[in-house]
């Protein structure tokens, strides 16, 4: 008797149901809802403010029984530039809805946007903007998963931004409105399949990705999926798990893919694998009919492509019996001992990549800036990856003290290398003459200048704790270290976290130095440059990846390497900090300057801001200037500590001791690279900046809106003067600030980066 097919019927797929006369440049929104009068209103908001000014609004009213009619007749009407219809039809279900609301768009982009969430103000010009650059077919984003209120939750939504990745075709999805496609790709794909109880955006963006089309990735959120009490949108005749439920896209798919002749050996293949393992958790689950539909899906990938034999092999083997179970056991332990067992599960990402990151400083939430960033990079990949991590300390001759055995709940393995010998050429050289040392090689020592054995050393016990996939290396003076690991370790991919471009910020601080007439030190910091820009041009190639902290830096090393992307530093401050109260009640309006004391560009900041900029402002109104930081402030010393007015904390346990006593950032740098943790941090925070546009770089801010801009001592002054006056300017400044720290600067933000390019 023939095995029953639970597979439905494809949806039709009319060569053009789509009519072919549209709108050049505009671009239609499809917008269904069902009984969602309390959160339409929301939607339409978020597109009648887009910054696109040519679109129209398709809204498809699907038989609700509230007040959504009414509430789109009150509403006035859209912006110049936009158009609004409203449809009417007895309720069907979401796909249905959206298939009458697409035979009426206009419009050259289509774009989809469920009743209860949003997009963000730029999100429509960002999505044609990437589509008119890239020529893609169509293009994808992150959203935000969030709460009725716009609160951000854990579980945000995310995709892999890699098109060319395995598996790309059947793992990567994206939200609904999280896309924006082209009128030509939308008809091809054909109407959305209204048979399927749910899961049909699933099944619809299977075929937009298996349609061999050119997608464009957007790195960035551009709306909101937002959770709430009720879900009416979809029929409530859902399945009972998860598995049960992507079954249904899946087997719709599989339906349009076989009808439409785009089911080929290659994509049997994947899905047969999609289907096996589907089996087999429902087995587990003791949902056996839905086992039995997943074999059903499984025999029919593989019918055309494997003997009856070895089909009747592969479904036995969801169900094995003793002898079956026996086999299966010493075919496990055999792959064990060959080593091959550890490269299938990295290959799965359930169960997550090896990863060795090399450090040359211990990882610290509370130290320096790139103590801070190692911390939140590795606490961001150990969430899904197993991740190892070797400090290699003896670059600097010393010994670093072990991580806590509870560090980040001990997710993280940690090993040190010994310190270095000290007998290099180079080591001794620095020893005996430290200032001909400080002419030649400005510059941090670089693997190369260490003796041979002690790099032997060092490669050999970082090999002990592999074997691993991936070998992420902190900063260009370990990229020839991590080099070496990878090879040795079966070829393991090689990932360089550069933070900023180290020969830029080595330049910048040679200018400044001569541009306060000490050539010493800026030829030295000149030789300095020169010579990571050789490392660079050397280094960069030879790893796959390249991280950098931001899109200003990325576009710098683009033309020079291919695989630049961009890992934001994160400021981390708990949420009952977000909200601080400034300097204690009376004290009046304080200013703080907080960072690396130590650092070059931190101390020519400090002078001027001591001998120009303090001396005048504490005319106009500042109450006191607080200033911390780790490391001695040089010429800067005598000031802070004579200079009335000014509060000297020096290395504070935690930086929320420092913002706790003042109103406001002062940022007067005028050299340095990457960003600066110390301005996200008071945007987290709610303190106003006020700064160089140099020392902003690489933060999406903009002046007036989420700082303000100063270049010149009277500017600091006059700025800092508007904050003393002005209280809402203030709150206005660090609400902006916040929600854009919220957005791209948060630990959730770097989680949502690191999640894209996980493969």
């Amino acid at each position: 008797m023939a095995a029953k097919s639970f597979l439905p019927s494809p949806s039709a797929s009319p060569a053009d149901w789509l009519a072919k006369d549209f709108a050049p440049g505009r671009v239609s929104v499809v917008v269904p809802t069902f009984n969602r009068a309390r959160l339409l209103g929301n939607a339409l908001d978020s597109l009648e403010t887009q910054t696109w000014r040519d679109g129209e609004i398709v809204v498809v009213d699907d038989g609700s029984t509230d007040d959504t009619l009414a509430l789109l007749a009150s509403r006035p009407p859209p912006p110049p530039g936009w158009t609004r219809v409203v449809l009417s039809q007895p309720n069907a279900g979401v796909a249905a809805a959206r298939n009458t609301g697409t035979r009426r768009c206009t419009g050259e982009f289509i774009v989809y946007l469920d009743s209860d969430d949003i997009l963000y103000p730029s999100a429509l010009e960002r999505y044609v903007g990437t589509l008119r650059e890239t020529g893609g077919d169509y293009c994808y984003a992150s959203i935000d998963q969030t709460d009725e209120t716009g609160r951000p939750l854990s579980n945000a939504r995310h995709f892999h931004p890699d098109p060319h990745a395995p598996d790309w075709e059947l793992k990567c999805f994206w939200l609904v409105h999280g896309g924006c496609y082209r009128r030509a790709v939308v008809n091809a794909a054909g109407p959305w399949n209204e048979n399927l109880r749910s899961g049909e955006d699933e099944e619809y963006l299977l075929r937009i990705r298996s349609m061999a089309l050119r997608p464009a990735h957007l790195p960035t959120v551009q709306g909101q999926y937002r959770i709430h009490g009720t879900d009416q949108l979809h029929l409530t005749h859902g399945p009972e798990s998860y598995f049960e439920a992507y079954m249904e896209p899946l087997d719709g798919f599989v339906a349009w893919a076989e009808a439409s002749g785009r089911l080929d050996r290659r994509r049997r293949m994947k899905l047969a694998a999609l289907y096996r393992f589907f089996a087999v958790r429902l087995l587990l689950a003791g949902k056996r009919e839905a086992k039995h539909r997943a074999l059903d899906g499984l025999a029919r990938c593989c019918r055309g492509t494997l003997s009856p034999l070895r089909l009747m092999i592969v479904l036995r083997w969801v169900e094995p019996g003793p002898f079956a179970r026996g086999l299966q056991r010493f075919w496990t332990r055999s792959r064990r001992r060959t080593g091959t067992a550890v490269k299938s599960a990295a290959n799965d990402s359930r169960a997550g990549r090896r990863i060795l990151v090399l450090s040359p400083v211990r990882p610290d939430p509370e130290g320096t800036g790139p103590s801070r960033r190692v911390h939140a990079v590795i606490e961001a990949l150990s969430k899904q990856d197993k991740v190892s991590l070797f400090v290699v300390s003896g670059l600097n001759f010393a010994q670093v003290a072990p991580l806590p055995s509870d560090y980040l709940g001990g997710r993280v393995r940690f090993q040190s290398a010994p310190p270095a010998d000290g007998r290099s050429w180079r080591a001794r050289l620095a020893r005996r003459f430290p200032a001909v040392h400080a002419f030649l090689w400005r510059a941090p020592f670089a693997w190369a200048d260490l003796t041979p054995a002690w790099r032997k050393t060092v490669v050999a016990e970082a090999l002990e704790m592999g074997p691993f996939e991936v070998v992420l290396a902190y900063r260009l003076c370990l990229a020839e270290a991590g080099r070496e690991i990878a090879r040795r370790s079966g070829g393991a991919r090689l990932w360089l976290d550069q933070d900023d471009i180290d020969s830029l910020t080595y330049l910048r601080i040679a200018e400044r130095y001569l541009a306060n007439g000490d050539r010493r030190r800026g030829g030295e910091y000149r030789w300095a440059a020169w010579s990571l820009a050789r490392l660079e041009k050397r280094l960069l190639p030879a790893c796959e990846r390249v991280f950098v902290c931001s899109e200003t830096d990325r576009a710098r090393l683009a033309e020079r390497h291919a695989g630049v992307r961009v890992l934001p530093n994160i400021a981390r401050v708990p949420e009952s900090e977000e909200r601080g109260v400034g300097a204690p009640a009376g004290t009046g309006f304080r200013f703080l300057f907080i960072g690396t004391l130590g650092y070059a560009p931190n101390q020519e900041a400090l002078f001027w801001l001591g001998t120009e900029i303090w001396p005048k402002l504490g005319k106009r109104g500042a109450a006191g200037l607080v200033v911390a930081g780790h490391g001695q402030p040089g010429a800067a010393k005598t000031w802070l500590e004579t200079t009335p007015g000014v509060e000297f904390l020096g290395s504070v346990a935690r930086s929320a001791d420092a913002f706790a006593r003042a109103d406001a950032l002062l940022v007067p740098l005028r050299a340095g690279g990457g960003t600066r943790l110390k301005i996200l941090e008071a945007f987290a925070r709610g303190r106003p900046v006020v700064s160089t546009a140099l020392g902003i770089e690489g933060i999406e801010a903009q002046s007036g809106t989420h700082y303000l801009r100063a270049e010149t001592t009277d500017e600091f002054v006059l700025q800092a003067e508007c904050l003393i006056r002005d209280p809402d300017l203030v709150a206005r400044l660090a609400e902006a600030a916040r929600a854009l720290w919220r957005d791209r600067y948060s630990p959730m933000a770097l989680e949502r980066v690191v999640d894209e390019f996980r493969d």
